[in-house]
This record gives C-alpha cells, sequence and structure tokens, in this order.
C-alpha cells in the first residue's frame, strides 16, 4: 500500500534508481532553498518523490524522480501526482511552472502534457551528458 508524506530531502538520498542519478543533482535538494514537495512511500521503499522548487516569487520548477520500484505502481502514482500537483497550486501563489524533460523520454513527455504542461521549445545540450531537453511550463 503506497502512502504519502511530506518532502524531506533525505528522501532523494534513499531513493532507488535504474538510472544513473549523480550525487550533485542528489545535493542539490540541501541547497535551503524552497521546495514544496511530496514523497509516496512503498512498504519499505521510496516510489517517487516530486515537487515544485520555488525559484522566486511566482515561478517554479517543477520534477518528479521515480525509483526503480515505480512501473509497478503507474497508475496509482499518476493520480496521486496530479492530486497533489494541484494541492500545492491550490496553496500557492505560483503563475508560472516549468520543467526540464529530456528529449528521450516519451513517457515523460506524455506525463508532463497530461499533467497540463505544454512545450515552449528545446534546450540543446542541457543535459549533465550533453543530452537534449524540453522546456516545458504550466502557466496559471
Amino acid at each position: 500500500m503506497l502512502r504519502i508524506v511530506p518532502f524531506n530531502s533525505s528522501l532523494i538520498n534513499s531513493i532507488e534508481t535504474d538510472f544513473d542519478f549523480p550525487e550533485s543533482m542528489r545535493a542539490a535538494f540541501d541547497n535551503g532553498q524552497q521546495v514544496i514537495g511530496y514523497a509516496i512511500m512503498g512498504d519499505k521503499d521510496v516510489v517517487a518523490v516530486g515537487g515544485i522548487h520555488e525559484m522566486w516569487a511566482g515561478v517554479g520548477e517543477g520534477w518528479v524522480v521515480l525509483s526503480r520500484h515505480a512501473p509497478k505502481w503507474k497508475l496509482s502514482l499518476a493520480r496521486y501526482a496530479k492530486t497533489l500537483f494541484s494541492s500545492i497550486l491550490a496553496t500557492t501563489s505560483l503563475h508560472r511552472v516549468q520543467a526540464s524533460i529530456h528529449m528521450g523520454d516519451p513517457e515523460a513527455i506524455r506525463f508532463a502534457r497530461w499533467m497540463g504542461f505544454e512545450d515552449e521549445g528545446i534546450m540543446y545540450k542541457f543535459g549533465p551528458d550533453g543530452s537534449d531537453y524540453y522546456r516545458m511550463a504550466r502557466v496559471m
């Protein structure tokens, strides 16, 4: 059974991913900046974490990290994400949330569109490995 807990940066260090999640990216969550988010926990493991990093008044960067355990919970995670995202928007004064989505991840692109994000353009050589990303945003 899944349960929702408020985001805590220590959860980033315990999530088990099936992709290279560099320490520098994990450390970015410990910089004391405003992060509004949640974690979805399984029986023993962190299944997913996500939220919005408030960059400045009214503007945030949306993010999600899925664990290697996430695929078995795909539909439930999508529903939780949509509900939690709506909750964050209802309790903040954000007027723009943007996200960087790897161009080689069509499932993430579909998910972002389902969440109400629109394409804004390509960020060439944006990724740590020089890969291209889409800039997507939801403007309220």
